[in-house]
């Protein structure tokens, strides 16, 4: 995926990079039911970070082209998509909050 689409979206590049981190720190705990978690979450927050990117690149275009009733619809999708994420990542991303030493939390 382009790095470039996450311009739109930064929140979303400082979450990715805090599950790299976590992630990295499981690693070197040899906590691999962690990292693999991570790894998932880190693929989804990519995935869900991506289409909203698109979104908003779709929702640009169709206010350029003053078609706001397609930006209406576009920006209800986002607004549906982050909403689902909440303002905090999805429980299975809160793992980078938790300590790496207490895996009976993940």
């Amino acid at each position: 995926m382009d790095d470039l689409v996450f311009l739109f979206i930064p929140h979303t590049l400082q979450h990715i990079r805090e599950l790299y981190a976590a992630k990295e720190r499981a690693i070197a705990n040899e906590d691999y039911d962690a990292a693999k978690s991570l790894r998932d979450a880190i693929e989804q927050l990519k995935e869900v970070g991506g289409r909203i990117a698109k979104l908003e690149l779709r929702k640009k275009a169709a206010v350029q082209a003053e078609d706001y009733d397609t930006a209406k619809q576009i920006k209800a999708e986002i607004d549906r998509m982050r909403h689902s994420l909440g303002n905090a990542p999805p429980p299975q991303l809160q793992v980078l909050s938790l300590s790496i030493d207490s895996p009976s939390v993940i």
